[in-house]
């Protein structure tokens, strides 16, 4: 852990619900929120933190409900992450930030912006997900194969989708106990940059540290209900 590094704070906020959230980079520098994929956490971040401290970045990463330490909000949306940010941000006494947000946290960091625009300077949605049940758009269209079965069972319904995801989640932890490049497994159609990417040694602390938090709540975030 580095000196510009906080990790593991929490907040309490409406109904009683703890958010777990992390800070790297410089204290006093810009502020922005990192809003993890899915899965994922708030120990996902970039191996050399000082990297953030370098470019003169605050950035903020938390547990959405149901993720590592922070409390399951059933039935919750993606925008309702947009209070749970607000909040942290309060607490910190931060006024205006950036926000980004990859993969599954690309709808997220989206919603914020929407929502909180004048707090908001600038806003990234990298790899995002579309909205699903649009007339014009085929939510599958191009997708990798893996990820149409994984919404598959979201579509089924939660019983069939917390049972298959809870699977996955322990044995993604079994691989990742072995070796970190395996964090996606083999059925993934990466391609050989992906692959190095996941090699690289300074990437394996990461990996383990923020799946094993991943693991430690289970699977009620991924199933979002």
């Amino acid at each position: 852990m580095t000196e510009t590094t906080r990790s593991h704070q929490s907040i309490v906020v409406d109904g009683g619900r703890t958010l777990c959230f992390a800070e790297w980079g410089d204290p006093a520098g810009f502020p922005v929120f990192g809003l993890h994929g899915t899965p994922g956490g708030l120990l996902n971040r970039h191996p050399d933190e000082g990297k953030y401290a370098e470019a003169g970045a605050r950035v903020i990463t938390y547990d959405r409900p149901g993720y590592g330490g922070s409390t399951r909000r059933p039935g919750r949306s993606v925008v309702d992450c947009v209070g749970d940010v607000a909040a942290i941000a309060d607490h910190l006494g931060i006024g205006r930030f950036a926000v980004t947000g990859g993969s599954g946290g690309g709808p997220h960091s989206l919603a914020v912006a929407a929502r909180l625009g004048e707090r908001v300077v600038r806003a990234c949605c990298d790899v995002g997900v579309a909205p699903f049940g649009l007339d014009e758009l085929d939510f599958f269209a191009g997708m990798d194969p893996l990820n149409v079965t994984e919404f598959g069972w979201a579509v089924d319904g939660e019983q069939r989708l917390a049972v298959e995801l809870d699977r996955e989640l322990r044995e993604m932890a079994e691989r990742v106990a072995a070796n970190p490049s395996k964090l996606l497994g083999d059925g993934w159609a990466l391609d050989d940059a992906d692959r190095a990417v996941l090699s690289r040694a300074d990437l394996a602390a990461v990996i383990r540290e923020a799946t094993e938090d991943l693991v430690r709540g289970g699977v009620w975030g991924l199933g979002r209900r």
